[in-house]
């Protein structure tokens, strides 16, 4: 299994120093929304500092990993799901500072005067400060101001990890860090902008191969069909329609019942609207999920499951040539259990327990995979997970 960590990575490039920016003419406006002051003169960092990488970055992350010592840089510790907050106290730093990129904001956004009367408080009266944010997310205001003055006076590429939308409103991050990015200035510049799950999977281009990684044993699904991803919302609006897919006919299937375990379909499905009318028409919608999202919450029943922090694991990522060993940190929280524990429950309710564990408890099929993993790859570099809260 793979260790996903839900976090923000802010990365402050160096090695290509902006080239100044002149500030766009202003127009009249008789908009009661404060205009931005004129953009002053900043200093910009064309060399790394003493002792540094020729790069530098500040992690975000309610995790602490190893990233911050890899890059010699400050882990900033965010309180969970505030990842937002975070950004929209920059993103105010930025704006009534001048620093944005109002010229690529113009050319290529659209939309931005909207989100600006929203950061400023025009509606709602509440300025998205950086002491506002401050307070909602446990990162300090100065340390807010350091990294909006970062993002714009070097080039910068904002990127987040894999599975940030897996969280109460999880779109919201996604979507801040794009606008975060569209305002540093950082665009289409080499090694700059946005991007997403560039370290997660270990996906980085080092051709080093992984392992053989032992699985739990599977049988053959007696059913052929499948339903491609994109065409959930198909299936359920139309049962029965024929479709065109990879050179084949496919007719979709009635479902009268989902069991949707792993992923999230209101994140990456398209015309959502299309997609809720679509999942009213099931009986019974069960989600298995460890996080607040959408999805499960228009489920007819949640299994909480406890996360990569609440069981015993190792990990293997596509390109990497070491295992990790991932001893949980801490007890399932409330009712949740692990994947393990459910389907164990599930088969057992079915009859089939014994077929599904072997009589091997959940740290049993840990030590046992490892075991056979071994057997096939010879000796694997193993590393301890240094994660913590």
């Amino acid at each position: 299994m793979i260790d996903v960590t839900f976090t923000v990575h802010l990365f402050a490039m160096v090695r290509h120093p902006k080239p100044p920016r002149a500030p766009p003419p202003r127009p009249a406006t008789t908009s009661p929304r404060p205009r931005t002051p004129p953009r002053a003169a900043r200093p910009r960092t064309t060399q790394p500092a003493p002792g540094r990488p020729p790069w530098t970055g500040r992690p975000v992350s309610p995790i602490r990993s190893d990233t911050a010592g890899f890059l010699d840089a400050e882990w900033l510790p965010v309180i969970p799901n505030t990842d937002t907050a975070a950004m929209l106290g920059i993103a105010h730093t930025m704006l009534v500072n001048g620093w944005h990129d109002e010229d690529f904001l113009r050319r290529c956004c659209i939309g931005f005067d909207r989100f600006a009367s929203y950061l400023v408080g025009e509606h709602d009266g509440i300025p998205k400060d950086a002491a506002w944010a401050a307070r909602i997310t446990g990162i300090s205001r100065d340390a807010i101001t350091d990294l909006a003055r970062r993002l714009t006076t070097q080039r910068s590429l904002i990127m987040v990890n894999y599975a940030v939308q897996r969280a109460d409103h999880g779109e919201q991050p996604i979507w801040m860090s794009v606008v975060l990015a569209a305002m540093a200035g950082s665009m289409g510049r080499p090694g700059c902008g946005w991007g997403a799950g560039y370290a997660t999977m270990d996906a980085t281009g080092v051709a080093r191969g992984r392992p053989f990684v032992a699985t739990v044993p599977t049988v053959s699904n007696p059913v052929p069909d499948f339903i491609p991803v994109a065409r959930i919302a198909d299936t359920l609006l139309h049962p029965g329609k024929t479709i065109d897919y990879d050179g084949r006919r496919l007719t979709l299937p009635e479902l009268r019942l989902i069991y949707w375990c792993g992923g999230n379909p209101f994140h990456h499905h398209q015309d959502l609207h299309r997609l809720t009318r679509a999942w009213q028409t099931p009986d019974t919608v069960v989600v298995r999920e460890a996080w607040w999202n959408t999805t499960a919450k228009f489920a007819d029943i949640v299994l909480p499951v406890a996360t990569t922090l609440e069981r015993d694991d190792f990990a293997a990522g596509f390109s990497d040539p070491h295992l990790v060993a991932m001893p949980k940190v801490r007890e399932p929280a409330g009712e949740s259990r692990t994947d393990h524990h459910i389907f164990a429950a599930l088969a057992a309710r079915f009859g089939y327990e014994q077929e599904f564990t072997e009589s091997r408890s959940e740290i049993e099929w840990v030590r046992h995979l490892y075991e056979q993993t071994r057997a096939v790859s010879g000796p694997i570099p193993t590393t301890s997970s240094s994660c913590g809260a």
